[in-house]
């Protein structure tokens, strides 16, 4: 566990000398466990986690830092992307599912609208990309046809798409 926690707890004290810290805190959560825990201690010393108890045993030479109400996070990691994971695989999803193409129809039917097309391929793969997965990547064929023709009508008029305009 404590491999998982790495606390950026330099902005929360000063170092004024002090090399022992007590976090207390109302929650950690454990990642790797997949579970939540109450009232956790956790010792820094020499900016490393030396200990982490449930006992509230703090050492006399530490400087406590009070985060009663808070909830800790194993840090150096994409806290928005964990917890609401849908329990894909991450590092696959992130990394290796980025090759997207349109199938043979799809990519005929956009370029017989050249205009559209020479528009589309002019934009940075950084747009290309996702676009293409907005299309391909809705669940029903209806609604990719309907993606694709705004997609089409967009990159006539030299315009992104909505979902990717920023």
């Amino acid at each position: 566990m404590k491999l998982l926690l790495t606390i950026a707890f330099f902005l929360f004290f000063d170092f004024s000398g002090r090399q022992t810290y007590a976090i207390l805190a109302d929650r950690l959560i454990d990642t790797k466990a997949d579970q939540s825990m109450a009232n956790p201690t956790i010792i820094v010393y020499k900016d490393r986690i030396i200990n982490v108890n449930f006992k509230n045993e703090v050492p006399d030479s530490s400087t406590t830092k009070d985060l009663k109400g808070c909830t800790v996070l194993p840090g150096m990691m994409d806290v928005h992307t964990h917890l609401l994971s849908n329990g894909g695989d991450y590092n696959k999803d992130l990394y290796e599912n980025n090759h997207y193409e349109f199938s043979e129809e799809f990519e005929n039917q956009f370029r017989t609208n050249e205009i559209a097309w020479r528009f589309f391929n002019s934009l940075s793969p950084s747009y290309r990309k996702p676009a293409i997965k907005w299309v391909i990547s809705a669940k029903q064929e209806v609604t990719r046809m309907k993606r694709l023709k705004v997609l089409i009508s967009c990159s006539e008029n030299q315009r992104k798409i909505k979902p990717l305009n920023y």
